[in-house]
């Protein structure tokens, strides 16, 4: 409430912001939704949250790095990818959240800054000196 006691100076101004508890005490790098109700949130030491309808503060979802991550983005609720430093990459397929390889030329493993697609079989990661482009999986003889 105001100061004066007063009714809420911002009530009924749709661009009200709600505090959300991210549950982490690492800074949050990147956000990226599904929809409304399915939001994810990456950052500092491997941190990742995830936020969907009916959660009132962030959940903690089991990270396999600790590296920082830097972005964040999906074609949909399962289909997500997460990127970072020390060339990790990262994917959720609905289930399982898990390492992605890439092959990278030899020397220090680069910084992912920047992850987008225009779907599940065109995804484009970009960071330090590097432009990977996932166009889906392949299957045993190599081919698609």
């Amino acid at each position: 409430r105001p100061a004066d006691g007063g009714a809420d100076a911002n009530a009924g101004d749709p661009l009200t912001w709600t505090p959300v508890d991210a549950q982490s005490v690492h800074t949050l790098e990147a956000l990226w939704g599904a929809s409304a109700d399915d939001v994810w949130a990456v950052g500092g030491h491997g941190t990742i949250r995830r936020i969907t309808e009916g959660d009132e503060r962030w959940r903690k979802i089991e990270s396999p790095t600790t590296q920082t991550l830097r972005a964040v983005w999906g074609s949909g609720p399962n289909d997500v990818w997460i990127v970072g430093d020390g060339s990790t990459t990262l994917h959720y397929d609905g289930t399982t959240l898990e390492e992605s390889s890439a092959q990278l030329p030899l020397g220090p493993r680069r910084s992912f800054r920047g992850v987008w697609g225009s779907g599940p079989n065109d995804v484009w990661i970009v960071g330090d000196n590097a432009a990977l482009h996932y166009t889906g999986p392949k299957n045993a003889k190599g081919g698609k």
